[in-house]
């Protein structure tokens, strides 16, 4: 029987987090992985470094990490490029005052998942970077 995303993430955690760095990358990661990490996030407050690149995170695995980041108390590097993204605008507003939260990474180097970012999200975008 082949090994869903998220039981292959809890079979391997020890080997993607070190030294308060978690590096999920490439692991096709979607909306239910989302929502069990973001309670393991609720719980560990020790993650300072988050990597989920190139997964398929899209909007609603966005919606449910933005329910636990905003309130981390150590992330300071937070890297979602290449999940096929288009809600920045939700993004930035749910980031807007945490001040620990030092590197946001959005871009994207794959033709499949580009993250678009409009005219609204750069207004966000541009009221996050004031505020923080």
């Amino acid at each position: 029987m082949e090994k869903t995303p998220l039981s292959r993430f809890y079979d391997n955690f020890p080997k993607y987090c070190f030294n308060r760095r978690v590096k999920l990358c490439n692991l096709a990661l979607s909306v239910n992985f989302a929502q069990e990490f973001s309670q393991i996030l609720e719980v560990n407050q020790n993650i300072a470094h988050l990597n989920l690149s190139q997964n398929k995170l899209g909007n609603e695995g966005l919606l449910a990490l933005l329910a636990t980041i905003p309130h981390s108390p150590t992330l300071i590097n937070l890297d979602i490029s290449g999940n096929s993204i288009t809600e920045f605008s939700l993004l930035f507003n749910r980031l807007a005052g945490n001040l620990n939260l030092v590197s946001l990474t959005l871009g994207s180097n794959s033709l499949h998942s580009k993250n678009r970012m409009g005219e609204e999200a750069l207004a966000e975008l541009s009221n996050f970077c004031r505020q923080n």
